[in-house]
C-alpha cells in the first residue's frame, strides 16, 4: 500500500520535527555542560582551601551534598548523548526526544538544588548568618524554579489553549 502525497508530506514534517527536537536537546546539553563542569571544579577546589577546614560539620555536609547534586546533573545532562550513541548512533529514534527531554529536565533540577546549596553556604560564610544563608538559598531556588520550570509550564499551557492539538506538529514528551 502506497502513501498518498499528503501522508508522505506529513511523515516528512514529523521526521523533520523529530530531528530538530533531538538536535535541540543535544545542543542544549552541549551548551550547559561546560558551565556545570566549571562549577564542579570550583566545588572540588574549595575542599582544599584552608578556610574549608573552619566550616562546621553541617556546612561540610551541605557542600558535599551540592557536589553530589552537581555530579547527578552532569550524568543526567550527558544522558541524551549517551543514549543516542548506544541505542541508535546512525538514526534518530522517536523516543530519544522524550528520553532526552526528561533527562535534561531532571539534570536541571539537580543543578538547581546544587546551586541553591552552594548559595546558602557561600552566603552563610560571607555574612556569618545561617538565617540569611537559608533565605538566600530559598530565593535562588524560587527564582530558578520560576524561570526553569514554572514559567515554561504556564507558557506551554497557554500555548496549547491557543493552538489546539492538530494545529501544530505534536511531539511526544
Amino acid at each position: 500500500m502506497q502513501m498518498s502525497t499528503r501522508e508522505r508530506d506529513e511523515k516528512k514534517a514529523e521526521t523533520k520535527q523529530l530531528k530538530l527536537c533531538i538536535e535541540f536537546i543535544l545542543e542544549e546539553c552541549r551548551m550547559i555542560l561546560p558551565g556545570i563542569q566549571a562549577l564542579f571544579g570550583f566545588q572540588l577546589i574549595a575542599v582544599f582551601n584552608e578556610r574549608f577546614g573552619h566550616l562546621s560539620h553541617l556546612d561540610k555536609e551541605v557542600h558535599l551534598a551540592a557536589i553530589f547534586f552537581t555530579v547527578a546533573s552532569i550524568g543526567l545532562l550527558m544522558g541524551p548523548a549517551a543514549y543516542h550513541r548506544l541505542t541508535s548512533p546512525k538514526s534518530m529514534p522517536p523516543e530519544l526526544c522524550t528520553v532526552g527531554t526528561r533527562l535534561v529536565w531532571a539534570g536541571m533540577a539537580m543543578l538547581m538544588v546544587s546551586i541553591t546549596l552552594d548559595i546558602y553556604l557561600v552566603t552563610k560564610v560571607i555574612l556569618e548568618s545561617m538565617t540569611v544563608g537559608i533565605i538566600s538559598g530559598g530565593i535562588v531556588f524560587l527564582f530558578l524554579s520560576l524561570i526553569w520550570y514554572i514559567y515554561p509550564l504556564v507558557n506551554r499551557k497557554v500555548h496549547h489553549e491557543h493552538h489546539p492539538e492538530g494545529t501544530t506538529t505534536p511531539l511526544a514528551l
